[in-house]
């Protein structure tokens, strides 16, 4: 099997794993601040603002990056170690909020925006990093099928958005009635971490290996004349 098909099923992984944790956040989210409805679109600004910062950070750099998808592996891996920990930095945070921040703070528009800075917070870093997957595994996947970069993107976004889609329906309708919040975020930590993992060590050529091939077929290649009617 090539590269391409391998990354395109790590990147359904992805996809599923990121919606997976978006869909636990609005409920983690709102137990905190007491409201379902506006967690929801705290969680939604929050998730698709930390994305599109991470995906522009990275995506000005990825060309320079010279083994996107170690990198893309390592991302992938934070944030299955930020899922693992959310739980209790969760339950730690809020706790903390409650008994000693909030108590000290004059009621009103102080609170609430304390409030709602803490949950901001407790989601942006991986936001963030969720955002830099995509133009790490496309400068990865690109430089293994050079010939084809629309039809790379192209199949890299459906992998993605299916797996979206496949992650937060079985999170919304088997997995938190199943095993709760906590164990909600256990199969998505895995299958984003390992996705990441994969990514790593089932690539086939590697890029420069690769670039180094095309180099040498170019050199073999016998000259051919030009086309009538062109110089």
């Amino acid at each position: 099997m090539g590269a391409l098909p391998i990354l395109v099923a790590i990147f359904v992984l992805s996809g599923a794993a990121g919606l997976m944790y978006e869909s636990i956040w609005s409920r983690y989210l709102g137990l905190f601040v007491g409201h379902s409805a506006y967690a929801q679109i705290l969680v939604l600004v929050i998730f698709l603002g930390g994305m599109s910062l991470g995906a522009h950070l990275v995506g000005r750099r990825s060309e320079r990056v010279r083994e996107p998808l170690v990198w893309y592996a390592v991302v992938e891996l934070a944030v299955a170690a930020i899922g693992v920990a959310f739980h209790p930095l969760f339950v730690a945070v809020t706790e903390g909020a409650y008994d000693r921040l909030f108590p000290a703070l004059p009621a009103g528009v102080v609170a609430t925006a304390a409030k709602w800075t803490i949950a901001a917070l407790l989601i942006l870093p991986q936001s963030v990093l969720l955002g830099a997957t995509f133009p790490l595994m496309s400068a990865g996947a690109i430089r293994r099928t050079p010939g084809q970069p629309g039809r790379t993107l192209a199949l890299l976004y459906f992998a993605n958005s299916l797996g979206a889609a496949a992650g937060v329906l079985v999170a919304g309708f088997v997995l938190l009635a199943a095993v709760g919040l906590p164990g909600t975020g256990g199969p998505g930590c895995g299958g984003g971490g390992g996705g990441g993992w994969r990514a790593r060590v089932r690539t086939g050529v590697r890029p420069r290996r690769a670039v180094r091939l095309r180099r040498r077929a170019r050199r073999a290649r016998p000259c051919t004349s030009p086309p009538a009617g062109q110089g």
